[in-house]
């Protein structure tokens, strides 16, 4: 029972945060915002979270894990299914709208995403490449992310994914 509660607190911590950051920058919130925004007391919010970063941390592990809890369940892992589940996350959570919205946090979070594929992307692509390759690869799969969400992602996280694996290929045999 307490693991319960304990859950809905940190989801309503979340979606108190989630609805300030629609509203202001990443920088500007501060936790008492957070708790009104969530509607539970400051100390229920200092138990479960020290600052605002905290708060973020969380929910990219959160959704971390779900990643890798999808990926781990398929029988072929391969570089592209595993771009296409970070492209699915994207296209249906609404909170990483919000997150590529602002400024701010979405350095962070393309960053966290980046270190995320960075884990797997070595042991599912075993060529070499030189870390140049490597750094324009990793900043081209940002930013082709980042030019899909401004064009309100027209495309479904199939073709995306697709799009981002055709330009991989050409990058890597060049």
């Amino acid at each position: 029972m307490r693991i319960k509660q304990i859950i809905e607190s940190k989801n309503l911590i979340i979606e108190g945060f989630f609805h300030l950051l629609k509203e202001k920058e990443y920088h500007k919130i501060i936790m008492s915002e957070v708790a009104i925004a969530a509607g539970i007391s400051r100390m229920t919010l200092y138990r479960h979270f020290n600052d605002i970063e905290d708060i973020l941390n969380y929910y990219l592990s959160t959704i971390h894990q779900l990643a890798l809890e999808k990926f781990h369940q398929l029988e072929n892992q391969t570089f592209r299914q595993l771009l296409l589940i970070r492209n699915q996350i994207i296209y249906e959570n609404d909170h990483f709208k919000i997150i590529l919205a602002n400024n701010d946090v979405k350095k962070l979070v393309l960053d966290y995403t980046r270190s995320f594929m960075q884990s797997y992307a070595s042991s599912l692509a075993p060529i070499e490449i030189d870390e140049y390759k490597r750094a324009f690869l990793q900043g081209g799969v940002n930013h082709v992310t980042e030019k899909w969400f401004l064009s309100d992602m027209q495309e479904t996280p199939e073709e995306i994914t697709e799009i981002i694996v055709d330009l991989f290929r050409k990058v890597i045999l060049n």
